[in-house]
């Protein structure tokens, strides 16, 4: 049970988005800014790192819907490659890029040094831009996870179709638009 009013029916961050819709809107720019893009690496590989962050930060509502998203946006071998990734943690199927940048998110979501991390990640293929977008994604799930997780927000089975739902929205219409899929 949510320790704030919140909409019912509007599980994990969409009940606060949508009761307090200045932060939300603000909230939805910067996921739209960070997830939205392919510069550097695909959207995909984008979400695999908000979900890996949630799953690190045991925010069960982001990981489930990133991990979702990153399913959704992903070819059928990629598809593969992520769960794997979160069954076993092996992360051979990744390419060697997301990798390191799997390395440099886990950093700063510890608060760790990242120099040598970067250092692995340019030689791996990664651009200042690319290097400032895993950064922070990371640092933007730190924020998001304690939102979700500190205000007690609903959070579905993971069999629950909301995911898969909320997956194929937020691939058609991305982030801006979830406040029309909130009110479904």
């Amino acid at each position: 049970m949510p320790h704030i009013a919140l909409p019912p029916g509007q599980p994990g961050i969409r009940g606060p988005m949508s009761a307090y819709p200045q932060t939300g809107l603000a909230l939805n720019h910067v996921a739209e800014a960070l997830l939205m893009n392919n510069h550097g690496i695909e959207r995909w590989e984008r979400e695999l790192i908000a979900a890996y962050v949630s799953f690190r930060n045991e925010c069960r509502f982001c990981y489930l819907s990133h991990k979702a998203f990153a399913v959704e946006l992903a070819d059928e071998s990629n598809k593969k490659a992520i769960e794997n990734f979160f069954v076993s943690g092996d992360d051979s199927a990744l390419r060697p890029v997301v990798r390191a940048l799997l390395k440099v998110a886990e950093l700063v979501r510890l608060k760790q040094d990242t120099g040598t991390a970067i250092a692995e990640a340019r030689i791996a293929g990664a651009d200042d831009a690319t290097l400032h977008d895993a950064a922070l994604i990371s640092a933007a799930f730190c924020m998001f996870n304690r939102y979700v997780d500190g205000l007690g927000t609903e959070c579905p089975p993971e069999n629950d179709p909301h995911y898969i739902r909320a997956a194929k929205h937020v691939a058609r219409h991305g982030y801006m638009d979830m406040s029309r899929f909130a009110q479904k």
